[in-house]
């Protein structure tokens, strides 16, 4: 989520257990503002802290390349992804949710809130599904790969426990 230096940039978690199969799963019409018991859990809106890991830069000589142009363009993007930290939030929180029955799937909503003195705006940054049946999922620390909702491109990954 790009922002001005004067924008605030918060992020939050919905999470929200649904049993459709993932395709017919709708997205919320609206950001969710806080946890409605029995339905679904919001957790605290958290700004982002720059990432303590650094990513090396992928190799600019590339020996199977077709051309020049390509390895330019390899050396501007991995130049590119060298320089850009990837901001990462932490949600420090225990949430549960009680239930009636257990659904198949949890799906997780990560939201990003920018905001300025004369604006503010909510957007969907992307949804990790896992099955709630899978209980080599439960009670370890697993990783979810966060997709775009409408390209199903990989946006984020969501570490949780």
């Amino acid at each position: 989520m790009e922002a001005s230096w004067y924008h605030s940039v918060k992020y939050f978690v919905s999470l929200h257990p649904r049993s459709e199969h993932p395709d017919s799963i709708p997205l919320p019409r609206d950001a969710p503002k806080a946890t409605v018991p029995g339905q679904y859990l919001v957790s605290k809106m958290l700004p982002p802290r720059k990432s303590q890991v650094k990513v090396g830069a992928t190799r600019a000589n590339s020996e199977d390349s077709d051309s020049a142009d390509e390895d330019a363009h390899r050396g501007r993007a991995s130049s590119k992804k060298a320089s850009s930290c990837n901001p990462v939030v932490e949600f420090k929180e225990q949430m549960h949710l009680s239930l009636h029955r257990l659904d198949e799937h949890l799906v997780a909503y990560i939201w990003g809130k920018k905001s300025s003195m004369m604006d503010e705006s909510v957007t969907l940054i992307g949804r990790a599904l896992a099955p709630l049946h899978d209980f080599n999922l439960q009670r370890r620390s697993t990783t979810w790969g966060v997709f775009d909702v409408l390209e199903s491109h990989r946006v984020a990954e969501m570490r949780v426990r």
